[in-house]
C-alpha cells in the first residue's frame, strides 16, 4: 500500500500497541559490514569516502556488540500499532 494511501485512511481506533523484539544478529563482522553496507545511506557513504573507510567506521560501531563467540548482536526493539480501518 502506497504510504500517501496510508496516511488518509481512517482508524476506528488502535485495537493493541505492542513492542516485538528484533535484534540483528551476524555470525561475524564480514556478514554485518555485509548487512549494514547494503542501506542507501552505506552505499552514498562508500561513494563518497571509499569501502575501506565504511568498513573502517561500521567495524569501530560493531565493536561494542561483539559477542563472546566472534558473532555480534545489537538489540532492536519495534513498537506494532494493530488497528482496525473505518470503511
Amino acid at each position: 500500500m502506497p504510504l500517501r494511501r496510508l496516511v488518509r485512511i481512517r482508524l476506528t481506533g488502535p485495537l493493541e500497541v505492542f513492542e516485538v523484539d528484533a535484534p540483528w544478529s551476524y555470525p561475524d563482522l564480514a556478514t554485518a559490514q555485509k548487512g549494514l553496507g547494503s542501506s542507501g545511506v552505506a552505499a552514498n557513504a562508500a561513494e563518497v569516502s571509499g569501502q575501506e573507510a565504511l568498513d573502517a567506521a561500521h567495524a569501530a560501531a560493531l565493536a561494542p556488540f561483539r559477542q563472546p563467540d566472534g558473532g555480534y548482536r545489537i538489540g532492536a526493539t519495534f513498537r506494532v500499532l494493530l488497528a482496525e480501518v473505518s470503511a
